[in-house]
């Protein structure tokens, strides 16, 4: 029998986090361009920890009719991650998030500051999906049409991605990517409470324990929606 998984990502237009999005509206400082140097925010992009224990994010700056919350929005931070208080790490760090480091961050409104931490994860689980038993559909961005593709391994996955973005580079399609439909995992995905599918998608993942924990502790800016498509299967 699969467990429940569940999509995670940052609520917006609430009386919790204001009408603004994303809440964080700018930085003072920080280094968000050059990615050839250490430290710098870009190297929070790919899905693995960096080897930087500091990184550049100079002071965020919470837009003024944006509110404080346990999970803020940002558009400046583009990687796998989430952007939490102080609280919701001390209450997160108590389950297993797999391969993961926290990063200081402080976030100002007017003369109000506080702390937070980008929790960055690498836990990408598309090496854990059984590709038989899930569905997937290509996908142009520009108009959203969908066709069906047979994928059978997670090396078949890379490379028809790779396909798709070679010919979008040499003018023969419009950008495409691939998505899943109905995804089942494996007997040998671990059990961690956060994860994600790497090149399929920026969406997030929880597990019913992390669930349980974000809405017993009422945690505030974070949208949580039961996911039909992604299951896990119990090891036997």
């Amino acid at each position: 029998m699969a467990t429940s998984v569940y999509n995670i990502s940052e609520a917006s237009g609430t009386k919790e986090t204001g009408t603004i999005y994303p809440q964080i509206q700018n930085s003072i400082g920080g280094n968000y361009w050059n990615d050839g140097r250490e430290g710098s925010v870009q190297n929070l992009k790919s899905l693995r920890i960096p080897p930087d224990k500091e990184i550049e994010f100079g002071t965020l700056v919470l837009n003024t009719e944006a509110k404080f919350t346990d999970l803020l929005s940002t558009s400046l931070i583009s990687s796998s991650g989430l952007l939490l208080s102080t609280k919701a790490i001390q209450l997160i760090e108590k389950l297993n998030l797999g391969s993961y480091q926290l990063y200081p961050v402080t976030v100002q409104k007017r003369k109000r500051i506080e702390q937070y931490y980008w929790l960055h994860h690498a836990n990408d689980f598309s090496i854990h999906i059984d590709y038989y038993s899930s569905v997937f559909v290509t996908e142009r961005m520009t108009d959203k049409i969908q066709s069906p593709i047979q994928l059978t391994s997670f090396s078949h996955l890379t490379e028809e991605l790779d396909i798709l973005i070679n010919k979008w580079k040499t003018g023969k399609i419009r950008f495409t990517t691939i998505k899943p439909k109905s995804v089942e995992l494996n007997s040998s995905a671990p059990p961690v409470d956060l994860f994600c599918f790497g090149r399929l998608g920026t969406e997030q993942y929880i597990s019913e324990n992390l669930k349980n924990v974000i809405k017993s502790h009422a945690l505030t800016g974070i949208d949580i929606s039961k996911s039909d498509i992604y299951a896990r299967k119990q090891s036997n």
